[in-house]
């Protein structure tokens, strides 16, 4: 993961944190994976990159998080790192209004 790409997920990840600290200040209920990430970058195939030299051509970030948004567990996918977290961070953003 670049730089950019680190301070983003970092700013995303803070701001899942944020959220959760003040939840708990006011209700209880909690799962213990609150606010645990998961990373995967999958690679092509080798009929597809004989030369096992190729960027990753796909992306999944998954947030695991009971107290934040519709769900519990949540996916982001797509072919690069920057849309992912875009998306993400979108998401977030807007389950986070919608609790205020």
């Amino acid at each position: 993961m670049d730089k950019k790409n680190q301070e983003k997920f970092k700013k995303i990840r803070k701001m899942v944190a944020d959220y959760i600290t003040k939840y708990l200040k006011e209700d209880c209920g909690h799962k213990s994976y609150e606010g645990t990430w998961e990373f995967l970058a999958s690679y092509p195939s080798y009929f597809e990159d004989e030369t096992a030299t190729a960027a990753p051509d796909s992306y999944q970030v998954t947030l695991h998080c009971y107290v934040l948004g519709p769900g519990r567990h949540y996916d982001w996918k797509g072919s690069s790192l920057e849309k992912v977290l875009e998306d993400c961070e979108r998401d977030i953003r807007r389950w986070i209004r919608a609790e205020d």
